[in-house]
């Protein structure tokens, strides 16, 4: 399995694999090689998109459509979500999948279509012989969300790649306040680099000073104001955020890292654990920890967990295209802050 980064190297240097599987939970990545993959392709050959939730759509079906020439395009390029038969989950579905035709195709390709399989799960099943045909036959791809020890790495990376450098106390800064959101951190960078201009170099104050201002420092006061139970601040806020062009998706996941942390410091503080002792447990940031400590006492555990469901099931939502995101994120607002 590769890493993200390992896949978008290759893909930089043209080395283009005929069938991708994206696997793991963390949206950043699956969009960020998404991207790469059609700017990629669409530089040498004009494309055609096409997508299909696996829930809706047998597998063999979209294996015709790979193996179909394009009509008005040089390439195909069509993205499958949401493979279930990779898993051991049992969720009864309306379609039946014939695997062995994905098998068959994995192992001969066709050069004129690329496959892009999103399994956004933390595992599948390697037991079953599709699993195993994929993991042999195709590039798949570790999309799992980063690690609290891996997030100055990520910057950095995420720096790097916007061709800026950044000094260790402005890492410090950046980690304790945006955590391992990677969108709000790509954004947050993207400012950064037109701030520092020609210098390329983000020091400790560059962030103090923009935080000040930012979007994306709006974002966190908009944890602060859910957990206040202000809805007319929160909507307020993300408005604010919306005309900034703040993505909702981004934003939701802010939430629920947010929410995640008060949750695991919740759970800890009814076992006994002290805020020293949780950075142990957690691996979070002290200063991350604190927040969380001082949030989690306006919230049961119950009440937390309830939280962490409308979160994922809003995710779910929004990922399946079954209502517009924005529509969404604000209906999230509203049952959060009702929360009893």
């Amino acid at each position: 399995m590769l890493t993200v980064q390992q896949t978008i190297e290759q893909i930089k240097k043209g080395e283009m694999a005929p069938i991708y599987v994206l696997l793991g939970t963390e949206n950043f990545f699956i969009e960020q090689l998404k991207r790469s993959i059609f700017q990629s392709i669409e530089k040498k050959q004009s494309i055609d998109v096409m997508n299909y939730d696996l829930q809706e759509v047998a597998i063999q079906d979209v294996v015709v459509d790979a193996e179909t020439l394009p009509f008005f395009t040089d390439h195909k390029i069509i993205v499958a979500t949401n493979p279930l038969f990779l898993t051991n989950q049992r969720t009864p579905l309306d379609v039946t999948h014939e695997t062995e035709q994905l098998e068959r195709y994995v192992q001969h390709p066709v050069g004129y279509s690329t496959l892009i399989i999103v399994a956004p799960y933390e595992k599948i099943d390697g037991r079953k012989g599709i699993v195993k045909h994929l993991h042999k036959h195709t590039t798949v791809v570790n999309c799992e969300p980063i690690r609290d020890y891996d997030l100055r790495k990520w910057i950095t990376y995420l720096a790097k790649g916007l061709q800026i450098s950044i000094t260790d106390d402005a890492l410090y800064v950046m980690e304790a306040e945006y955590g391992n959101n990677l969108y709000l951190l790509q954004q947050e960078l993207e400012k950064m680099k037109m701030y520092v201009g020609a210098e390329k170099v983000i020091t400790k104050e560059t962030v103090e000073n923009l935080m000040a201002v930012s979007a994306s420092k709006s974002a966190l006061d908009l944890v602060d104001v859910v957990l206040r139970r202000n809805l007319y601040e929160a909507i307020k806020i993300y408005k604010s955020l919306e005309k900034n062009n703040e993505d909702p998706i981004g934003l939701l996941a802010l939430l629920a890292s947010q929410f995640r942390l008060i949750f695991q410091v919740k759970l800890l503080q009814e076992n006994g654990f002290t805020s020293q002792s949780m950075r142990g447990k957690i691996q979070a940031h002290p200063y991350a920890i604190r927040l969380a400590v001082e949030r989690s006492k306006k919230f049961s555990t119950e009440q937390l967990a309830k939280v962490l469901d409308q979160l994922t099931e809003t995710d779910a939502a929004i990922k399946r295209g079954l209502i517009d995101k924005s529509r969404a994120f604000e209906l999230l607002l509203y049952e959060l802050v009702a929360q009893k």
